[in-house]
């Protein structure tokens, strides 16, 4: 494999973050929490 350079990783950071401020429709997670109760064993 190749050797990536820092900076390179910092670049490609940084477009990212600019291109995720200029979208329109921003991704976001589903907030639905199950209570199944399954982690409680007494």
């Amino acid at each position: 494999s190749r050797h990536r350079s820092v900076a390179n990783y910092f670049n490609n950071i940084f477009a990212a973050l600019i291109t995720y401020n200029f979208k329109y429709k921003k991704p976001s997670l589903k907030n639905n929490l199950v209570d199944t109760k399954q982690l409680i064993m007494f």
